[in-house]
């Protein structure tokens, strides 16, 4: 019979390369006879072909009906529906095409036939579009069929899911259509290549066509089809447009091939031949190679094959690339090839593919071994299977393609371009890129893999990302790209291969680290041990994710994310340790450290906080603890709020812990002295004192004339030679912040019982105990110092001729220390406790002489002060990371005051009343600025440590007071006086007094 075939397929764009002229070389086929289904079948017909290698075609049985199949591997099904039962199609019945996915088209029917199309079981009747008879001529996946009616003349449709989209001219046959636009039909008798485009006109095929009739035409420009004659002979055709007799190719020299009705993209033929009288379905498959000839350099069949590479669209044999004994250097086809598979490499000499123009496909697989070389600048490199165990280069401008898996275990090479890989790539050699764009569907890097690129380099993966590596030394994209890529919803796996070297700058150094990692808005990422290191982790310098932080939601892990925190484009990452959607692993910064150099050396801190801050980021290396997270919040600040934080955490509080008893003279005893004064005076006053606000500023040395005498007692020290005393005093004042001080207000309550004996007229001495409190309030609430201080001392007189005299004090006690410590930044408040103590000793020695007139007296004196202090270490604690250690401290003063009082005795009928006033110049020749040890308690060994340094004093300062003091005609007395500081910057002092002396 005589069949007009038409052939229709769909591919990927580019695959499949056009051809509009074709050579044939000098190559076999190996013929298959597909036999018959069963014993009922007296023929079988082998219609079409497609790129699975399944056949349709039909068989005839002894009741003239003919049956539909579908044969693979030897293996016969029928086109079994409700329909067609047992697959029979009718005495009209027949089968014209299979398509890619495996669907059937044809007809069916007695007296009318009507097209159908097929497909696991389930048949579809098309009806016959309003003629006589119709035939499903083709289909595709897409849903498109092309259907041929019967009617008033004869047409062909084109389908779109039933509905017609195109209509050929009446008359007009289409015989068969490949995916690139080429077209065979008939007009009027005579067959025509048609190239398929606008105001394209159709081209008369070459050579005569008489008695040949072309039927199929493949992506890669190859015709077949028969010729009829004498008897039946299925054709080739070469470039020339000359039909080839198949039979001539074959190795079936008792099988005659009568016709050829369909040829797929791998070159093979299908269609009907004579064996024994009996018609038989048969594949013809295209065998032999395509080899380089080293020793003539050029290709076997060199008068059949074209110049350059060669590749021969009629061929599609394997092409073999082969130095043996010398060097090979092939250059590419200056158009687009297609090839059965190619192999470059494994003689004995290197062997070398140039692909500059033209884009290869190879049917199977490529082999480039390890002595092989392909350089790829051409668009496209295609086969099913691509196996690099040389060297593949690719590179020049514009976007390539490399379509099938790819498995590398030699080199891959990017040089400034950018490829797309549709299949899946695995990698168990060196992929380096320099810059390029890479973009893989999965892509599997084995144990031995590597990736290399830098800066400009981009590795975008839409799909997963199976890591194994174990080549951590061998790996570097520290400075490049990962990008993972797809729509809305599209989940990924990422294998992790570097070690969690926690919290560290060198942890990204030799560690699989890339430069940044991007999540696409709404991809989802799983992340998995890659190679079973204990301890997996990713570091990249950048965390990319397009819609903000909810997108962490989308990462499920149980190991950690390190990204550089000082880069301005993570800051919306700082702040705090954040976690993924699900799983244990967190998001931190592979560096703690939140201040910068040049923020910490900010001239608007102080030396005090400058040195903290920089502790503190020394510290944030390697924190521990609490720390950690205070770090991490200390990150995400501005730097106006860091600067604020360091000024709020400095501990600058500590030196007002020496404060109050050296620059205020909170916890000296000039009880005594007062005590003494008052004998000298007859009177026996003794003052009662406090300071106010924890701070000693005033000199009480030098009592020596606070109040007059009572009554006329003639004797020095009156009748009693044992006498005991009660002094108390508040005192009040501040410290203003200074560029060393925090500022603070202070006030202290003493009180001091004494008692003393009189040896002899010159000579007094006693013992006495004091118990001080003292309190110190930080200013913008940076917590409090408060202070118990216990002292014991022995005091005396010594009188010389001539009214003057010498007075001496010694006192040795303890001190106990509440210190409170409170900081606040944005996001954060917190406080820290300690209880330090220590001890001071003083020697106090004073000498002055009386002068009185009449009612006025004088009494000028000078005096001299040592004061040691000791604090020892101590460590505070509940500081939610920023608690401190305090090394020892020591501190010594020693002051000499000049000073004179002046008073007035005024007798009255119930006593004696004397008011007075004092002033005296002091001066400071110690208490030099100190250096205070420090440590960030919960930094790393070693680290953390700071000074704070209390500044130097001020020298020269003048005291002034006034009292008044009364005595009793029973003896008691009692004063009160008030005393006030002035000369010394940023400190104010008020010290208010009272006493009372009882007499034994």
């Amino acid at each position: 019979m005589t069949i007009e075939k038409f052939t229709w397929r769909v591919a990927v764009p580019g695959l499949l390369l056009l051809m509009t002229q074709s050579v044939l070389a000098e190559i076999s086929y190996e013929i298959t006879n597909i036999g018959l289904p069963s014993d009922s079948y007296y023929s079988s017909h082998a219609q079409a072909i497609n790129d699975l290698g399944q056949v349709a075609g039909y068989s005839d049985a002894n009741n003239s009906q003919s049956f539909g199949f579908t044969w693979q591997d030897g293996q016969f099904t029928p086109l079994q529906s409700t329909l067609t039962p047992e697959g029979q199609i009718g005495s009209g019945g027949y089968v014209a095409n299979i398509d890619e996915v495996g669907q059937v088209v044809g007809n069916y029917g007695e007296e009318q036939q009507h097209a159908f199309i097929w497909q696991n079981g389930s048949l579809t009747d098309l009806g016959t579009f309003g003629g006589s008879n119709a035939t499903a001529l083709a289909s595709n996946a897409s849903g498109q069929v092309w259907e041929s009616y019967t009617g008033d003349s004869e047409s062909v449709h084109l389908l779109q899911n039933g509905v017609e989209i195109q209509t050929l001219a009446p008359g007009d046959q289409v015989i068969s259509v490949n995916t690139n636009g080429q077209a065979i039909i008939e007009q009027d008798g005579d067959y025509y290549l048609l190239q398929i485009a606008p105001g394209a006109l159709p081209t008369l095929l070459p050579g005569s066509f008489t008695s040949g009739q072309p039927t199929d035409i493949n992506n890669a420009g190859q015709i077949v089809g028969f010729y009829s004659g004498e008897g039946d002979t299925a054709l080739l055709w070469d470039k020339n447009g000359n039909p080839i007799d198949l039979n001539t190719l074959s190795n079936a020299s008792s099988f005659s091939l009568a016709r050829a009705f369909s040829i797929n993209n791998l070159g093979q033929i299908v269609g009907e031949g004579y064996l024994s009288e009996t018609t038989y379905g048969f594949i013809a498959t295209p065998t032999g190679n395509l080899k380089w000839n080293a020793s003539s350099g050029a290709w076997d069949n060199t008068n059949n094959w074209d110049s350059s590479l060669g590749f021969t669209p009629n061929a599609l044999l394997p092409a073999v690339i082969q130095g043996n004994g010398s060097n090979v250097e092939v250059s590419g086809p200056a158009s687009d090839t297609m090839v059965k598979s190619l192999s470059v490499g494994q003689g004995t000499g290197t062997a070398k593919l140039d692909l500059n123009a033209g884009s290869l496909t190879a049917l199977n697989q490529i082999d480039i071994y390890g002595n092989g070389t392909l350089n790829l600048s051409a668009p496209q490199l295609a086969a099913q299977s691509i196996n690099n165990q040389g060297v593949i280069n690719i590179s020049g401008s514009g976007s390539h393609r490399v379509m099938g898996d790819v498995t590398n275990t030699g080199t891959f090479k990017l040089t400034d371009t950018s490829v797309q890989y549709t299949g899946n790539f695995t990698n168990n050699g060196a992929y380096l890129s320099d810059p390029s764009t890479s973009q893989f569907n999965n892509l599997n890097v084995g144990s031995s893999g590597y990736l290399v690129g830098g800066a400009g380099d981009q590795f975008i993966v839409t799909g997963d990302f199976n890591n194994s590596s174990t080549q951590n030394t061998l790996w570097n994209t520290a400075n490049a790209d990962l990008i993972f890529a797809g729509p809305a919803g599209t989940q990924h796996v990422m294998g992790l291969t570097g070690v969690d070297r926690g919290v560290t700058d060198a942890g990204s150094v030799d560690n699989f680290a890339w430069g940044s990692m991007t999540l696409n808005n709404g991809n989802l990422l799983s992340m998995v041990d890659g190679n079973t290191t204990p301890g997996a982790a990713l570091y990249a310098s950048r965390l990319i994710l397009p819609n903000g932080l909810s997108q962490l939601n989308g990462i499920s892990s149980n190991y950690n994310i390190y990204f550089d925190p000082t880069l301005a484009e993570n800051q919306y990452l700082l702040g705090a340790a954040r976690s993924f959607g699900s799983g244990s692993g967190q998001l931190l910064p592979w560096s703690l450290v939140p201040f910068a150099t040049d923020l910490v050396n900010d001239q608007s801190l102080t030396p005090n906080q400058q040195g903290f801050g920089a502790a503190l980021a020394e510290a944030c290396t390697a924190p521990t603890g609490a720390l950690v997270n205070r770090c991490l919040q200390l990150q995400g600040l501005s730097d106006a709020g860091k600067k604020a934080a360091i000024a709020s955490l400095t501990p600058d509080q500590v030196p007002g812990q020496m404060a109050g008893p050296i620059k205020f003279s909170m916890t000296r005893m000039d009880a005594p002295f007062s005590r003494l004064a008052s004998l000298r005076s007859g009177n026996g006053t003794a003052p009662l004192s406090f300071n106010f606000n924890g701070v000693q500023v005033a000199n009480l040395l030098g009592r020596n004339a606070l109040g007059g005498a009572a009554g006329d007692d003639d004797s020095l020290f009156g009748e009693s030679p044992l006498g005991v005393f009660l002094q108390t005093r508040f005192t009040f004042g501040d410290q203003q912040n200074t560029l060393w001080d925090r500022g603070f207000s202070s006030e202290s309550r003493a009180v001091t019982l004494g008692t003393d004996y009189r040896f002899t007229e010159q000579l007094v001495a006693g013992l006495a105990f004091n118990y001080t409190n003292q309190s110190l309030s930080y200013d913008q609430s940076a917590g409090y110092t408060e202070t118990n201080s216990y002292m014991g001392a022995v005091y005396g007189s010594y009188f010389l001729p001539q009214d003057f005299y010498i007075d001496w004090v010694a006192n040795y006690g303890s001190n106990e220390y509440t210190f409170n410590r409170q900081y606040r930044y944005t996001g954060f408040s917190g406080q820290t406790q300690a209880n330090p103590s220590g001890e001071q000793y003083n020697f106090a020695l004073s000498s002055g002489k009386s002068f009185n007139f009449q009612e006025w007296g004088v009494n000028p004196y000078v005096r001299a002060e040592f004061l040691n202090m000791h604090i020892g270490q101590y460590q505070e604690q509940g500081g939610n990371g920023f608690d401190t250690t305090t090394a020892a401290q020591s501190n010594d003063s020693f002051v000499t005051s000049l000073g004179a009082e002046f008073s007035y005795t005024a007798s009255m009928n119930w006593g004696v009343l004397i008011p007075a006033a004092r002033v005296e110049w002091e001066h400071q020749y110690l208490n030099d600025n100190r250096a205070i040890q420090m440590r960030l308690t919960q930094a790393g060994a070693g680290l953390g440590n700071f000074v704070i340094q209390t500044g130097a004093p001020d020298r020269d300062y003048v005291n002034l007071g006034g009292s008044l003091s009364a005595t009793l005609p029973n003896g008691g007395a009692g004063f009160v006086r008030y005393e006030t500081r002035l000369g010394q910057s940023a400190i104010s002092d008020h010290i208010v007094e009272g006493g009372i002396r009882l007499s034994f």
